[in-house]
C-alpha cells in the first residue's frame, strides 16, 4: 500500500489473512482424503490416521494470533501422520509449520519446514489430482518465504509453478490465488502493468462468483495498484466493494486491510480528515505485529503531513516498541527505515523541543536494520537502509561518513538490479560533492542519475510500490539542484546550454507525473527555427535565488539571476497573483510587477532590443505558470503593449511545421445555466453568438452540449477550432482537471483520448482550443499544470484558456476582437493576434484592470503560419 511518505511500502500478498484463507483450503483438503480414505485411488502408502482434532484447534489457535501453540498442535499432528506413513498429510503440515514460522520471523525452521515437506513428496505423482494440490501449497508457502526474505524472482517463478500444480489439482481458487500472488511480485519488480492485466483478469473472472474472501483480496489488490497508478475513483469504488465484501464475511482481516487501502487512497487525493478516519476505524482492529507497526507508520506521515505534532510525538513510541517485537525480515526493515525517515521529518517541527528519538539512536536503528539485511542477504534491503544512515550521518555533520555510506549503498544497488535506488544513491552522490564544492564530480554524479531516470521513465509514474519515486520528492528536487549546479557565474557556454536542455526535461517529466504514463515524448526544438523574432524565457525557482536561462536566435544562450531567498520569491509571486482580483491596491499591483519584471526581463532587454525579437516565449517554472505575463509591468508599460507572449510547457512536446493559412470552422459549446453545483454563465450566451459572427460554427449550447455529444461531435466534425465556455477547473492532479457539460464532467484524460481519436479520423487537424470561464483550483500552486496537460493532450496547435471566470461581457467582447484579428488576410499570428485583442480591451475605461485584459494564458508559440502551439492564460 503506497503512502506519500516516500518510504519503501513492503506487502507480502500473502498477508496473514491470505494465509489463512490458504490454511483453511489446505484444511478442506485434509477433510477430502478422509472421506476417501477406503478408496484405492489414494494409494496403499497413504493410510489416514484422524489426528484432525489437533490440526482443527491448530487453526483455531493461528487465526487467534496464538502463533507458538499452532506450531505445537501442527507439530503433534504432524508426528502423528509421519508415524502413520500418511506422507501427503505430513507434507502438508510442514507447510502450515513454515507459514507459522514465516509470521513468527524464523525463517530457519520456515526453510527447514519447506525442505520437510519437499522430501516427503519425493516419489509422488505429481499429476494425481491429490498430489498436485499439496506440491501447490508448498510452492505457496515457499514463494512467501522468498518473497519475505528479498527474493522476489524466485518467488514469482515459484508460485508459476503453484499455479499450474493447482491446474493440474483442478483447484480453480488456487489458480487465482497463485495469480494474485504473482500479481504482487511483478509490482516489487516494478512491472506495474503486467500486474495490471493479472488483477484485471482475475477481477473478470471472479466477477460472477459467490463473495468469497479470495474476490475481497482479488478486489483489494486490484484497488491498490490502481491507486498507486493515479486512477483514485476507480480505486475508490473497487475497494470500497472488497470491504463490503469483508463486512458481509465478518473477517476483520480482511476489512482492516480494505480500510488501511482507503485512506492510502484518500491521502493521495489529499483528502486527509478522510484517510485519518479510515486509518483509526482500521487500528480498531486485531492485527499482526507488521500490519501493525506500519499501519502506525501510516499515521505518524500523515500527522506530519498536516503538522500535527503532538500526535505525531504520541505515535512515537508505540512505533518503536512494535518495531522491537518484529522479527528480522524485509517489512521490519523497511518499517524502521521508514520510522527514521519520518523521524528526521519531525525533527524540524519540534521548534526547541527535546528530540523524541536522538540522532544517534536513530543511527542505531538503522544500524540494526542493515545487520538484518546482511543476515537474511537481502541486498536490496541493506542498500536502502545504507543510504538512509548516510543521511543521518549528513545531519550529524560528517560529510565524508555520509558520501562512504552512500558509495557502499550505490554499490549494493547496483549488485541488487535496484535502479530505482541507484538512481537515488547516485543524486545523494552529486548532492554531497555539490555541497562540499566539488562541483565537476557533483555535476557527473547528476548527470547519472539523470541517465537513470530516463530508463526509469516508463515505470516512474507508475509509482513502484516497493520504492516510491515521488515527483515533488524524489524528481524535481534533483533536477532543481542540477541546475543550481551548472548555473554558476563562471558558467560555460556548454553548461548553460545543458542547464536549458534540463530545464526542458523537467518540464516533460512534470507532465509526465501529472498523466502517470510515459507517452510524452519529443526532441529538443531550436528557437530559431520556430521563429527568428522570438526569445524563451526560463524561469526557475531555486534555493536562494530565481534564476533564469535565457535562448535568443542565433546568439549564445546566456542566464542570469536575482539572488533571494526562496521563501521572500515565493511569497512575491503569490502576493502579486492575488492582486489581480479588482479589490487590491492598483499602486501594490504595480510595484509587484514591477519587481517581478525586474527579475525576469529587465536585464535581458539590450539583448532583447538588439536581436529584434517581437514574441517573448516562456517555459515557465511550476512557481511561475500561475502568474499573467502579460501584465508584468516596466515602470511605464505593460510587457503585452511591448511583446506578443506565449507560454510553452516545453519546446521539446513542439513539432514545428509550417501551416496554410484557413479560414476557422468552429464547434462552440457551453452552458449559461448553473449546473452540479456551478453558478450560471449568463454572458456566455453572447460570447457565442460572437464566435458565430466571426466563423461558421455548429453551436452546442446547455441541454445540448451533454458528454455524449460532445464526445461525437469531436470526433466527427470537420471543423479546426474547438470554443468551450464552460466551467472548467485545472488542478496540478489530473484526475481533478475537469470541465462540465449538461449532464457531468470531462476530465483532462477522456479529452485527451477524444481528441486523439478525432486525430485518427478526421483530415482536418484541430487549429485551435478555447476555454473560457475556466479557474485554477483555489490555492494550488501548480494548478495551471491541468491547463497545460490539457494543452498538450488535446493536440491542438494552440490552446487558449482563463485562469478565473469573469461574468461580465468583457470574454466575449475579447473573443470577437480576437477572432476578427485572426481572420485578418495578412496572416497575423496568432500570438499577435491575442495581444492585439488584448489592447483593445485595455483601452477601454471600463477593462483597463489586469482582471480583464491579462487572464488569459496562451500556451505554446503560435507563431506566423508555424508549429503546434500550446495555450495557457495571461
Amino acid at each position: 500500500m503506497a503512502t506519500r511518505s516516500q518510504i519503501p511500502r513492503f506487502r507480502s500478498q500473502l498477508s496473514s489473512s491470505f494465509k489463512r484463507l490458504w490454511l483453511y483450503m489446505g484444511l478442506g483438503c485434509i477433510a477430502l482424503w478422509l472421506a476417501i480414505a477406503a478408496h484405492p485411488a489414494v494409494g496403499q502408502d497413504s493410510p489416514i490416521a484422524s489426528p484432525t482434532d489437533r490440526v482443527e484447534e491448530g487453526r483455531v489457535r493461528y487465526e487467534n494470533g496464538q502463533l507458538s501453540e499452532s506450531v505445537r498442535l501442527w507439530e503433534l499432528a504432524a508426528q502423528e501422520y509421519q508415524q502413520n506413513g500418511d506422507r501427503l498429510n505430513y507434507a502438508l503440515m510442514q507447510t502450515y509449520l513454515s507459514l507459522a514460522y514465516q509470521d513468527l520471523g524464523d525463517w530457519e525452521n520456515a526453510k527447514a519446514a519447506i525442505d520437510r515437506s519437499w522430501d516427503a513428496l519425493v516419489g509422488q505423482i505429481q499429476d494425481r489430482p491429490d498430489v498436485s494440490g499439496v506440491f501447490a501449497r508448498t510452492f505457496n508457502a515457499r514463494g512467501n518465504l522468498e518473497l519475505l526474505t528479498g527474493q522476489t524472482e524466485a518467488a514469482l517463478a515459484t508460485w508459476r509453478e503453484a499455479e499450474a500444480a493447482y491446474r493440474t489439482a483442478g483447484d480453480e481458487a488456487g489458480v487465482l490465488g497463485s495469480q494474485l500472488n504473482q500479481a504482487q511480485a511483478l509490482q516489487t519488480l516494478g512491472l506495474h502493468r503486467k500486474s495490471l492485466e493479472l488483477l484485471e483478469s482475475i477481477a473478470q473472472t471472479l466477477e460472477t462468483a459467490p463473495d468469497t474472501l479470495l474476490k475481497a483480496q482479488s478486489l483489494r489488490s486490484l484497488g491498490v495498484l490502481l491507486q498507486m497508478l493515479g486512477e483514485f475513483d476507480r480505486a475508490t469504488d473497487i475497494l470500497e466493494r472488497s470491504l463490503a465484501i469483508a463486512q458481509q464475511l465478518e473477517d476483520s482481516a480482511n476489512i482492516r486491510a480494505a480500510l488501511v487501502a482507503l485512506g492510502n487512497t484518500a491521502r493521495n487525493q489529499q483528502d486527509f480528515p478522510a484517510a485519518f478516519d479510515y486509518y483509526q476505524q482500521a487500528s480498531e482492529l486485531p492485527a499482526h505485529p507488521v500490519d501493525r507497526v506500519e499501519l502506525q507508520l501510516n499515521q505518524l506521515s500523515l500527522t506530519l503531513d498536516r503538522r500535527q505534532v503532538n500526535a505525531a510525538i504520541a505515535l512515537v513510541s508505540p512505533i518503536r516498541d512494535g518495531l522491537a517485537q518484529l522479527a528480522p525480515s524485509r517489512p521490519s526493515i523497511y518499517a524502521r527505515v521508514n520510522f527514521a525517515e519520518n523521524l528526521r521529518k519531525l525533527s524540524p517541527l519540534l521548534k526547541g523541543r527535546d528530540p523524541v528519538l536522538g540522532d544517534r539512536e536513530i543511527a542505531e536503528m538503522l544500524a540494526g536494520a542493515i545487520a538484518d539485511a546482511r543476515q537474511l542477504t537481502d541486498v536490496r534491503a541493506e542498500s536502502y537502509a545504507m543510504g538512509q544512515l548516510a543521511l543521518v550521518y549528513e545531519g550529524q555533520q560528517r560529510p565524508e561518513d555520509a558520501q562512504t555510506l552512500t558509495q557502499k549503498a550505490f554499490l549494493l544497488a547496483q549488485r541488487a538490479n535496484s535502479p530505482e535506488l541507484t538512481y537515488r544513491w547516485q543524486w545523494q552522490i552529486g548532492r554531497l560533492w555539490k555541497e562540499a564544492g566539488q562541483r565537476d564530480r557533483a555535476i557527473e554524479a547528476y548527470e547519472g542519475a539523470i541517465a537513470i531516470l530516463r530508463s526509469l521513465k516508463a515505470e516512474l509514474n507508475q509509482v513502484n510500490n516497493d520504492f516510491q519515486l515521488s515527483f515533488n520528492n524524489s524528481v524535481e528536487p534533483m533536477y532543481r539542484q542540477f541546475v543550481e549546479v551548472l548555473s554558476q557565474a563562471d558558467a560555460t557556454p556548454e553548461q548553460i546550454q545543458r542547464a536549458r536542455e534540463t530545464l526542458e526535461t523537467l518540464q516533460v517529466a512534470e507532465l509526465d507525473n501529472f498523466f502517470r504514463d510515459e507517452n510524452l515524448t519529443g526532441r529538443s526544438t531550436n528557437i530559431d527555427a520556430i521563429d527568428p523574432h522570438a526569445a524563451v524565457f526560463y524561469p526557475i525557482v531555486l534555493e536562494d535565488r530565481i534564476e533564469v536561462v535565457l535562448s535568443l536566435p542565433d546568439r549564445p544562450t546566456r542566464r542570469y539571476a536575482t539572488f533571494l531567498p526562496q521563501t521572500e520569491i515565493e511569497a512575491t509571486l503569490a502576493n502579486l497573483y492575488q492582486s489581480f482580483h479588482l479589490a487590491y491596491s492598483s499602486q501594490k499591483r504595480l510595484a509587484l510587477s514591477q519587481t517581478v519584471y525586474d527579475w525576469l526581463i529587465r536585464p535581458a532587454e539590450a539583448d532583447l532590443a538588439a536581436a529584434d525579437i517581437q514574441t517573448l516565449v516562456f517555459v515557465p517554472d511550476s512557481f511561475l505558470r500561475n502568474i499573467p505575463l502579460s501584465a508584468l509591468y516596466d515602470g511605464e508599460q505593460y510587457l503585452v503593449q511591448k511583446y506578443a507572449i506565449a507560454l510553452s510547457p516545453s519546446l521539446q512536446l513542439l513539432e514545428p511545421r509550417a501551416l496554410e493559412p484557413k479560414k476557422l470552422r468552429a464547434m462552440a459549446g457551453g452552458l449559461t445555466e448553473a449546473r452540479q453545483g456551478f453558478e450560471s454563465l449568463p454572458a456566455v450566451a453572447e460570447e457565442v453568438r460572437q464566435v458565430q459572427a466571426e466563423m461558421p460554427a455548429e453551436v452546442l449550447l446547455d441541454g445540448d452540449f451533454t458528454r455524449n455529444t460532445l464526445r461525437d461531435r469531436l470526433s466527427a466534425a470537420p471543423f479546426n477550432t474547438v470554443h468551450l465556455a464552460t466551467h472548467a477547473r485545472f488542478s496540478s492532479i489530473a484526475n481533478e482537471t475537469f470541465l462540465l457539460t449538461w449532464d457531468g464532467r470531462v476530465n483532462v484524460k477522456e479529452l485527451g483520448e477524444w481528441l486523439t481519436r478525432r486525430q485518427q479520423q478526421n483530415p482536418t487537424p484541430l487549429e485551435l482550443l478555447v476555454l473560457s470561464a475556466c479557474q485554477t483550483a483555489e490555492g494550488d500552486r501548480e494548478a495551471s499544470l491541468g491547463l497545460a496537460g490539457i494543452a498538450v493532450r488535446s493536440g491542438a496547435r494552440s490552446t487558449l484558456a482563463t485562469l478565473w471566470s469573469v461574468r461580465d461581457l468583457s470574454t466575449s467582447e475579447l473573443m470577437s476582437e480576437f477572432y476578427h484579428q485572426l481572420n485578418r488576410d495578412d496572416g497575423i499570428s496568432r500570438a499577435e493576434a491575442l495581444r492585439q485583442a488584448q489592447l483593445a480591451l485595455l483601452d477601454r475605461t471600463e477593462y483597463d484592470h489586469p482582471f480583464f485584459g491579462h487572464r488569459l494564458f496562451w500556451w505554446g508559440i503560435g507563431f506566423s503560419h508555424l508549429s503546434k502551439i500550446m495555450t495557457g492564460c495571461f
